[in-house]
């Protein structure tokens, strides 16, 4: 359902004479990128229109779908060419290279992806953009509007989200490519150059979004109206899902591939990379994207098992102060409680506005709050929770 979300309303390019006459592996590309598009402005508009998030989300793909039924014989029939096919087969692996890491974590790897998740979890149950929201709309409202339509918890949107932001990359390191190279060329070098970015997944998406909306723009001869108005389109939602995209590592990679490029479009006798380079490329991508990620992932089930406890325990208005470093930076996002990072001495901590302490299983940094020190004091902490994991969680006596 989740991938039928993200392909609506971007298949009514399939009915345009226009873009009849590009490849196939191209139209879905674009489809794909307009599908986005049009769901980070529509969920923008919520904070001018008072439309339930929910109602456009379905009516968006109801609709979608109908006209494309409707007018299905107007798309006309478009084959698939060998290069079709090859394209469409590569994207296929290297989006289910980018999904490995929904089998062995819960939320992203990264906890500056809290604040997002924890933003699409106001946009959730608001059902529409809050006005004082603290963080660019697109990508937590992508979130929300996943899990509205059928996938998964907030979390694990937040997470599916991520994944193919980092997969959308390489189809639009392509489609600029593609303007310049032949395709066996920009494929390649789309491949093996976005495998190395990294950065936040939401200044992925936005630069990926960018990217996509310039290649759209830069065929030969003067553009036609409808592909300035679809460039322009894609080009908003990018900026309303980070204006920080300049600022990632992808950069590089793009640079990389258009230099990749350049010395393989040189080489007549250029050809696919031999099988034990592809066997080397993916377990270069197994270490920097499974097994990294997942060893350094700082909310394990341990802590899901102790937020799934404060979920149920805690009232709706507590308040934990947690590390920067661990899981604690995930509650918002998980349970809808509020946290607070507390940088006062564990002497002092019970003067804090929070009621709790959470302790994470895991601590990617160095922890100001610690169980050592909590135990210290027995008349100020009392351990309402532990889990065999680690994590735990502490009530403050005053």
């Amino acid at each position: 359902m989740q991938f039928i979300f993200f392909f609506f309303p971007g298949t009514m390019l399939f009915l345009s004479q226009t873009f009849r006459k590009r490849e196939m592996n191209e139209v879905l590309t674009y489809s794909s990128f307009l599908s986005i598009a049009f769901y980070v402005v529509i969920a923008a508009f919520t904070w001018l229109i008072p439309l339930p998030l929910a109602f456009l989300t379905y009516f968006s793909i109801v609709s979608s779908f109908i006209l494309l039924i409707a007018y299905r014989r107007k798309a006309g029939k478009m084959t698939l060419t060998p290069n079709d096919r090859i394209v469409i087969l590569v994207f296929i692996a290297v989006l289910a290279m980018r999904m490995v890491p929904m089998f062995f974590l819960t939320v992203p790897s990264d906890n500056g992806m809290a604040a997002i998740t924890s933003a699409s979890r106001a946009i959730y149950e608001a059902d529409s953009i809050p006005r004082n929201i603290s963080v660019a709309p697109g990508f937590p409202s992508l979130i929300a509007m996943l899990t509205l339509a059928g996938g998964p918890r907030l979390y694990g949107g937040s997470l599916l989200l991520c994944c193919i932001s980092y997969f959308l990359l390489t189809p639009a390191i392509y489609l600029l490519l593609l303007k310049f190279f032949n395709a066996r060329v920009a494929l390649f070098a789309s491949v093996v150059a976005s495998s190395a970015a990294f950065g936040s997944a939401a200044d992925i998406l936005s630069l990926s979004l960018l990217l996509a909306s310039v290649a759209l723009i830069l065929v030969p001869g003067r553009p036609d109206t409808l592909k300035r108005l679809i460039a322009v389109f894609i080009l908003c939602s990018a900026f309303l899902i980070s204006f920080m995209f300049l600022d990632s590592t992808a950069l590089i990679a793009i640079a990389a591939a258009f230099a990749i490029a350049k010395y393989f479009s040189g080489r007549s006798d250029f050809r696919f990379p031999s099988a034990s380079i592809c066997i080397l490329s993916v377990a270069v991508y197994a270490l920097l994207y499974i097994y990294l990620p997942v060893t350094s992932a700082v909310v394990t089930k341990s802590d899901m098992d102790a937020m799934k406890w404060i979920d149920s325990t805690l009232g709706k208005n507590a308040v934990l102060s947690v590390n920067t470093c661990d899981a604690g930076a995930w509650i918002p996002a998980v349970t809808g409680r509020s946290i607070k990072y507390d940088d006062l001495p564990i002497n002092r901590l019970s003067r804090t506005t929070a009621g709790y302490i959470y302790l994470g299983s895991r601590c990617a940094g160095s922890a100001t709050i610690t169980k050592e020190g909590l135990e210290s004091y027995p008349g100020l902490y009392k351990r309402v929770y532990a889990d065999k994991g680690g994590a735990q969680v502490w009530k403050i006596l005053r």
